[in-house]
């Protein structure tokens, strides 16, 4: 599908200016204004709808509850407003930002909403600062809104957004002065970070009172005295309100009516589920870039929370200290200098025998490649059996791997076998193993008997199979639906 050139381009911080100047609402604004912005945003959602499905049905799904600033009035719990902004169900937009933005900035803005949603921002963050947050989430969201249009437009992802580059994508955000950089990238994937790892980027560049303060809550203008964030947090704007994520501040609609229902992760999920399905059945199918299709996937069918299931196993890190933000659950969330934990060394092993499916084997890829994303420090093995052990290597190496090793009997020893025979048997931490579960699990005797110390986690792909017993043997099922990574 081609890709319209857009020929309404201009300098992206001369809009900001302008849109900031403008003061006046609605009823101030001249009728060939105002067609001009319902005009061009219903063009926008259109674009969504007819070349984007995906992302135009949950466009049109928010929009048809938007709500145009249109009166003071309607901001009598909030000031100033002269952007866009989503609380789950719900736009609330400035009429002069559609008004001085193109088409492609309008749809960028619209999916720089739909991606907090998606991703659930808008019910997360306690026990972060929450205006710290709020700019590293922007960071994430505008990295995957440019680079989804820069796949569609042809480009690599991480060319430079200059005006030549913005004229050729479908949506943008404009960057400046909305915040970017492109060293929150994951240096193993080349995707985005997660804002998590931004905040603590972030954070650890400010210094030592400025981030007891942010730790504390303070706003980034109190905590560093009106000068701002140091680093990459120091450069950029927030390109929406986040404001409006607390029911106690969003403005009213027109009628007086004010939505003060909390975000539903749950029903946020739904639409995202039934956005999917009505775009894989529409016969305007449009496209997707391969990366949005690995969001989705991985969204609407989430890896196993390996942050919980390998907790026992984390061991402190000598001589790293890492900087905990305060708990808001109490009344003072004071930060706390705690050791730093980590994964050491562990083993995953994949079943490959003739009865687990490709499916059910690049699932398994998929997760351990979650696994090493919660935990990129890991060192270890990755090794794939189906009788015998067929692949056995760095685990760093699985972002290399597309295809499965081996397709024959079934044996769940051999990985243990090797690991002895290899003299790591006192280096593992932990050992994971994916199968269906069709096999001879090692019981407490053999393990005994070979002197094993470690636990093993069996990742079990079906719901048939009995779960193995022993006090070295810890179980967890996975759906084998679960979307795989390619």
């Amino acid at each position: 599908m081609s890709t319209e050139t857009n020929t309404d381009f201009r300098d992206p911080t001369i809009i900001r200016k302008e849109i900031d100047e403008d003061d006046r609402y609605w009823k101030d604004l001249t009728p060939k204004e105002r067609d001009q912005i319902e005009f061009k945003f219903r063009r926008a959602l259109m674009q969504l709808v007819i070349r984007f499905p995906f992302f135009g049905f949950m466009a049109t799904r928010l929009a048809n509850d938007k709500v145009w600033i249109k009166s003071e009035q309607q901001l009598k719990n909030y000031g100033k407003f002269k952007t866009m902004a989503t609380d789950g169900k719900r736009i609330y937009i400035w009429p002069q930002y559609v008004l001085y933005n193109d088409v492609q900035s309008t749809m960028g803005t619209i999916m720089h909403e739909l991606l907090h949603v998606m991703l659930l921002h808008i019910s997360r963050g306690v026990g972060y600062n929450q205006e710290l947050a709020n700019v590293a989430m922007d960071y994430v969201v505008n990295m995957m809104v440019n680079d989804f249009a820069r796949e569609i437009a042809g480009r690599r992802r991480n060319d430079i957004l200059d005006e030549n580059t913005y004229r050729a994508m479908p949506w943008y955000v404009a960057t400046p002065p909305g915040y970017y950089d492109e060293r929150f990238r994951d240096p193993k994937t080349g995707d985005p970070m997660m804002w998590e790892q931004v905040y603590n980027i972030i954070l650890k560049e400010q210094n030592p009172e400025t981030q007891k303060r942010l730790n504390q809550g303070a706003g980034i203008s109190d905590a560093t005295d009106g000068q701002g964030l140091q680093g990459s947090g120091g450069n950029g704007s927030m390109h929406d309100s986040h404001d409006f994520w607390n029911p106690n501040k969003r403005p009213s609609d027109e009628d007086g009516n004010t939505n003060t229902d909390k975000f539903d992760p749950a029903g946020a999920r739904e639409m995202v589920r039934e956005a999917h399905v009505q775009a894989t059945q529409s016969k305007m199918r449009g496209k997707l870039p391969g990366s949005m299709e690995r969001l989705i996937n991985e969204w609407l069918h989430p890896p196993l929370p390996w942050q919980r299931l390998v907790q026992n196993y984390l061991k402190p890190a000598q001589g790293d200290y890492g900087y905990v933000p305060g708990d808001y659950r109490f009344e003072e969330p004071i930060p706390w200098f705690q050791p730093e934990h980590q994964l050491r060394y562990i083993i995953v092993s994949i079943d490959t025998s003739g009865s687990m499916s490709d499916q059910e084997v690049g699932s398994a890829i998929s997760q351990a490649r979650h696994l090493l994303k919660g935990f990129p420090n890991v060192k270890g093995i990755l090794c794939q059996c189906d009788a015998e052990v067929s692949y056995w290597d760095d685990i760093k190496e699985i972002y290399k791997i597309d295809r499965r090793s081996g397709n024959g009997g079934t044996s769940f020893l051999p990985p243990f076998q090797k690991i002895i025979d290899e003299g790591l048997i006192n280096e593992v931490d932990l050992h994971i193993y994916f199968t269906d579960g069709y096999g001879y699990f090692p019981d407490e005797h053999w393990l005994k008997d070979k002197k094993v110390p470690f636990d093993t986690l069996w990742v079990i792909t079906n719901n048939d199979v009995q779960v193995p017993e022993g006090r070295q043997n810890k179980w967890t099922r996975l759906n084998p639906l679960v979307a795989v990574e390619r």
